[in-house]
């Protein structure tokens, strides 16, 4: 840039202006070669600017472009809750955090009652808005720093740090069963799902992240087999 600036001043001042000042009869010549200096100056400046601004556009761009890919390999696209690959990182996370305070987590894992019949009868769009609206259910029932995963097609995996009281925790499934049972519509169509959920602890069922979803998978079974029962923990 600076090579650039220096043969510019060279042709259009030193080699150009100077030399017709020195041989200028009258001010209309000076004036016509202060303006073609002017000219190219301006030139000059836009030619080193644009590149310059170009370079900044493509840098801007491209950290957006990476920003959203890394999103996209860590959350769902659909509901843009975490994926699996964040759900675990956050388990593991959470497991160490655990086990350095001596506390308590839960993993819960739900699945869509209905979900199936809705998708086949009313088709992808009204099963992706039943999806939609149960992330939303759950984001708005649970704390910003529980951890809401889809875990693949209706079902989701829930992460709460700090168990203290499961009392607690079972009234919290309660509540999520309530929320995501509420009557909807989808284009006029009325729309009622339902959810069953089961959930695992750390540290008593098991100190393994995959362990702690697979108990929780198994006691959510459990409850979509007996839905007299209102709870199912994991064995």
């Amino acid at each position: 840039m600076v090579t650039l600036l220096a043969v510019i001043w060279e042709f259009a001042v030193e080699d150009n202006f100077f030399a017709v000042l020195s041989q200028a009869s009258t001010s209309e010549s000076v004036e016509e070669h202060l303006n073609y200096v002017i000219t190219v100056a301006v030139f000059a400046f836009i030619a080193l600017i644009a590149p310059t601004f170009t370079l900044y556009k493509y840098i801007c761009y491209r950290d957006v472009a990476e920003d959203q890919a890394r999103h996209l390999a860590t959350h769902d696209s659909l509901t843009n809750l975490p994926n699996r690959n964040l759900l675990y990182d956050r388990l593991d996370q959470a497991i160490a955090h655990a086990h350095r305070h001596q506390d308590k987590l839960a993993v819960m894992f739900i699945d869509l009652d209905g979900f199936k019949a809705i998708n086949d009868k009313l088709g992808h769009t009204a099963g992706d808005f039943v999806l939609t609206n149960m992330a939303a259910c759950l984001t708005k029932t649970l704390r910003e720093t529980d951890t809401i995963a889809r875990f693949g097609g209706d079902e989701f995996v829930v992460l709460i740090g700090g168990v203290v009281n499961i009392s607690q925790l079972q009234i919290l499934i309660q509540k999520i069963k309530m929320e995501i049972s509420a009557p909807t519509e989808f284009e006029g169509h009325p729309i009622t799902v339902g959810a069953s959920i089961g959930y695992a602890l750390y540290p008593e069922h098991t100190t393994e992240a995959e362990e702690l979803i697979s108990k929780a998978d198994k006691a959510m079974y459990e409850d979509k087999t007996a839905p007299a029962s209102p709870l199912v923990t994991a064995v």
